[in-house]
Formats: structure tokens, sequence, C-alpha cells
């Protein structure tokens, strides 16, 4: 990948420099107290990216230096003049004495780095740092659903994502006397007091940061408890509890409209019952005057008094039935929206379950493969330095070699010209050296080699250009002088002489170079 396009990359998704320097000023507090324990503190700060953090350092008069394998994001550094140069984390570390740093600071590295290469690095780190110093890390937070399923994944240089738990545990297992988690960046766009699924699902801290502390004086120790004791940042199970508190609330404010729906029900009913023990009465007591009075004044007055009791009564029966009749629609309603309530709560709760079970698997299945295929890897390994492997190695070649031959015998003879050649060069040219350093042998090579003039003339050709003659070959009595043999001649665009070769030669020589040439157009 180009140093060119990660810039770009890092440019668009990381933020702006002063984006990452505002969010970076949090650790400063962590920082602080060493300037009261030491005179000189002296900071690395592992792939320091565009030196957003090297810049506040330098600011908070720490001497920091930092370190990045990718070119392209040292330019910004380079163009600030800030102190950064090209380096690999584990070997600068180990190339450093032991209590020389005050802190070592790695900015979403961790999860670029193989996780038996990162338990090295905590080791290498305990060594350099002074007494009560700080390791520094952030990465991404996996423990936001958004982020562990997805955002993660974005960047394709990243390993696998790292739970805070095992990042800890690997600092206390490497030595450090203490750990502080810090979730940072976190994404709440609502009041506590209405979470939304959304929230729960996005709104915990993006990332999160383990800061390390080495064995000191318990008198330095205390400088840093006032930040150590502080809490940071937004979990997944506080806004899954907010959530849950939230939803039984909705419940309850349900059930109580229900109560007081059920409640006027009951007091209609009240009413109606009411009414009729009025109506029995008032008939008593018109059959008790009527037979105590005269009769047709008696009867004229009952009739117009349950003519009027009629005419109440349809009256109240009349707001009863609508009455009930508004009551039964807004009881169907609730009835209604508690229906919807509970079912959207069922199908949220069901895909929080679903997605937290795609996160524990993905993150199962990463690692599994990891093992996998760091297994076969040392499989492999342990196969190619085998004994056996080894002793085979001719019985292979013969097989390839034979099995050319089978399928196309032209091209494979060509080939094994063509490779017979270019090694036999090298061990002709030894040979000429040493001939050349011993004069007796010299000589007798010089009086066979005179017989035949076209041999000697390629070979002291040869000699000239390899440098073992003088700067320029002397006229030979033949008016052809041969060149020595190059297997690359026919892709360079130089040949050989071949007017010594007989017609046959020169027919097999054609061949073997359309074959060559044919082979080197082949796209690799």
């Amino acid at each position: 990948m180009s140093g060119s396009f990660y810039r770009a990359f890092e440019d668009r998704y990381r933020g702006s420099r002063e984006l990452i320097k505002h969010r970076q000023e949090v650790y400063l507090p962590f920082i602080q107290p060493l300037k009261e324990l030491y005179s000189e503190c002296s900071v690395l700060d592992i792939g320091c990216g565009r030196g957003e953090w090297l810049e506040l350092l330098m600011e908070s008069g720490f001497q920091a230096r930092g370190i990045d394998l990718d070119e392209g994001m040292l330019e910004a550094c380079h163009i600030l003049e800030l102190p950064a140069k090209q380096g690999e984390a584990l070997a600068t570390l180990k190339a450093l004495p032991e209590n020389s740093q005050a802190v070592v600071s790695g900015f979403h590295i961790a999860e670029h780095i193989p996780f038996p290469i990162l338990q090295d690095i905590f080791a290498e780190v305990v060594r350099v740092l002074k007494p009560a110093g700080l390791l520094i890390l952030e990465t991404p937070n996996a423990e936001n659903i958004v982020v562990g399923t997805n955002n993660f994944y974005l960047d394709p240089t990243h390993e696998r994502p790292i739970p805070h738990l095992l990042l800890s545990f690997l600092a206390e297992y490497s030595g450090f006397a203490r750990t502080k988690l810090l979730r940072l960046q976190e994404n709440l766009e609502e009041e506590l007091g209405s979470i939304g699924l959304k929230s729960v699902l996005t709104g915990v801290s993006q990332d999160y940061a383990v800061i390390a502390q080495k064995a000191g004086e318990a008198e330095s120790l205390s400088l840093f408890d006032p930040v150590f004791a502080e809490e940071y940042g937004v979990s997944l199970d506080f806004l899954a509890q907010q959530y849950d508190v939230q939803i039984k609330e909705t419940i309850q404010s349900i059930e109580g409209r229900l109560d007081e729906g059920l409640e006027r029900d009951l007091s209609i009913h009240e009413k109606l019952k009411q009414l009729q023990d009025n109506s029995s009465r008032l008939t008593e007591e018109i059959q008790a005057k009527v037979s105590s009075s005269t009769l047709n004044d008696q009867l004229m007055l009952i009739e117009k008094r349950l003519e009027e009791a009629r005419v109440v009564s349809q009256q109240l029966l009349k707001e009863t039935r609508a009455v009930n009749e508004a009551h039964l629609h807004e009881i169907k309603n609730f009835n209604k929206t508690l229906q919807c309530e509970f079912k959207n709560i069922n199908q949220k709760n069901q895909l929080l379950e679903d997605m937290q079970q795609q996160l524990n698997a993905s993150l199962s299945n990463a690692h599994t493969w990891y093992l996998r295929a760091t297994a076969l890897e040392e499989q492999v390994k342990a196969l190619h330095a085998s004994t056996s492997w080894r002793i085979t190695a001719p019985m292979r070649l013969a097989t390839h070699v034979s099995r050319m031959f089978a399928r196309e015998p032209t091209v494979a003879v060509r080939q094994a010209t063509l490779k017979v050649k270019i090694a036999v060069y090298p061990w002709l040219l030894k040979a000429m050296r040493k001939v050349a350093r011993n004069p007796k042998y010299k000589h007798k090579a010089l009086e066979i080699l005179q017989r035949y003039p076209r041999i000697y003339a390629r070979l002291l050709n040869i000699a000239y250009k390899e440098g073992m003659a003088g700067s320029a070959a002397p006229d030979i009595q033949s008016n052809v002088v041969a060149h020595p043999y190059n297997p690359n001649s026919f892709i360079q665009g130089t040949e050989p002489e071949l007017s010594d070769l007989s017609l046959s030669a020169q027919n097999y020589y054609q061949n073997l170079k359309t074959a060559i040439q044919a082979q080197h157009k082949e796209p690799r």
C-alpha cells in the first residue's frame, strides 16, 4: 500500500490535526506529574503519524520524538520540523537503555500489530520506562457495536479488534503496577432520559485507552492518584441499563393510563346503578301517593313525572352510551398502542441480541482463523526446513523436467539448453581465472587454444570483457571476433556471431531465440 494512499485515507476518516490534537489533551493531566519527578522527561511516540501528539508534548515542555513506518505519514512531521523519523517499534525499543523514558505512547497502532509482537513490545516498554513512567495505548473500542462490527474493518491494515479487558490484562501480566481504562469519543445524540436503540448501538465511546504505570515509590505514585480515580466515557452496559429503565417507565405509563380508563368506566357504572335506584324509589313513592290521594290528580301527576323520568333516563342513557363508547374507543387505542410498543420492544431486543451474537462470533472466528493460519505457517516452515524436503529436491526437479519433456519436448530442449549455457558460463569464468593466475597452466592452455583460432578468439574476448586481460581486445588473424555468450542477448538486442556455426546449429539457434523471446513477452 502506497504512503500517499494511506495518508489520504487518514486525512478523510481519522479527522483533522486540530481535532485529534484537541482530543489528545485528555492525557496531559496524566503526564504532568512526571515533570515534578524528573528534570528531563523523554517521550517516545510509536506510530506518530502526522505528529499531533508530538506537537502537544513539545508545547507542554517534554522532550519528545516519534517513529513511524509510513513515509507518507511522516511528510507532515517533516513539514512542521517535528522530531520524527522512520523506524520499527520493537527494534527502536530494544536499542534504548533501561529506565530512560518517562512516557511511551502509541495511538491506534495496537490493532495493526500481531499479538505476539505486541507482547514483546509491552515487555520492552516495562524495561525502558523510568519508575512511575507511563505507557499510553489508544485503540478502537469494540464495545461500540457499530465500531466492532463495521467501522473497524474500514481500515485495510487493521488486524483484529482488541477488547479492553485483554489489553488491560496484558499490561498487568507484563509487570505494570496499575492500569487505567479511559473510554473516549462517545457519540450520544439523545438525552439519557430518552435513550433509543440507536444510542445503544452507536452511543458507546468509539475509542478507549489503557494507561499503564510502572512500579515506583509510593510517594511518586500518589501524585497520579486523582487522575487514576476519575471515570471516563460511556460503556455499553450503562446505555443498555438506561434503555431498559426507559422501556420499563414507558410500560408503567401505559399501564397507568389503562388503570385510569378502568376507574372512569367503574364510575359510570356506579352512576347508572344510582340512577336505577332513584327510579325505583320514585316508582314506589308514586304508587304510595296513588293509594292515598285523589286518583285522577295523582295519575296525571304520576304520568307527568314518569314522562319527565323517561326523558331524563333517555338523556342519561344516551350520555352514558356516548361516554362508554368514547372510553371503549380510547381503551382499544391504548391496547393497540401497547401491543405495538411491546412488539417494537421485542424486535429491538431481538436485534440487539443478534448483533451482540454476531459481534461475539466475529471476534471468535477472527481469533480461530488467526490461530489456524499461524499453525499452518509453522507447518510449512517445518516442512521446508526438514531433511526429507532437501533430499527429495532432485526428485522433484527430475519430475518437473520429465513432465515438460512429455508435454512440449521441443520447448523443453530449448529451455534446457539455455539453462545449461547460463549455468556453465560462471564455471567457465571461474576456470579461466584459475588458469590465468597459474603461469604454467596459462602457457599450456595458450598452446592448445592457438590450434583453434575461433575458440581462442571467443575466450580472449570474454577475458577482456571480464577484466582478466587489458582494456581492449587485440586484433586476431581471423576477420571475425566472436562475442561471449550472453543468455539475455535475445532480449537486450545484441546477438552472438553465427558464421562459425553449421546450418543445423544456426537453425537450432533461431528456434531457441524465438522461444526465449516469446517466454519473455509473457506477463509475469
